[in-house]
């Protein structure tokens, strides 16, 4: 296992608890619905100067940075030398799992469901 890849398992791993952190902060501010669209919030690049869309909008932001750490934690175990599939294995299923949390997050939005039935 290299440095490199080492820094960014550990990357992805304080993100994915950022992110977690993140998403109950929308949670208990009710903040769910902040920007009511995707992939943008209230039709702009930039999320309007509102408490909610801000909280929201970080939450999109800090998931897609979190995305894009998985998928190289996922490339580099079939890429670096010497991974088992002790590693590959989990770090195949880890996108497969954050695409369904995905939907799952886009079909809340999307229906409005209420936070009691989330």
């Amino acid at each position: 296992m290299t440095r490199a890849y080492l820094w960014i398992t550990v990357a992805a791993v304080i993100g994915t608890y950022l992110l977690i952190v993140i998403g109950a902060i929308v949670r208990v501010t009710e903040s769910g619905l902040g920007c009511p669209d995707w992939p943008t919030c209230h039709g702009q690049l930039i999320p309007p100067p509102d408490p909610a869309a801000l909280i929201e909008y970080t939450h999109r932001l800090v998931g897609a940075l979190v995305s894009g750490l998985i998928l190289l934690v996922t490339l580099g175990a079939w890429l670096v030398p010497g991974m088992g599939r002790g590693v590959r294995v989990p770090a195949t299923l880890v996108p497969l799992l954050l695409a369904i949390q995905i939907v799952l997050g886009g079909i809340v939005v999307r229906l409005e469901l209420p936070a009691m039935g989330v």
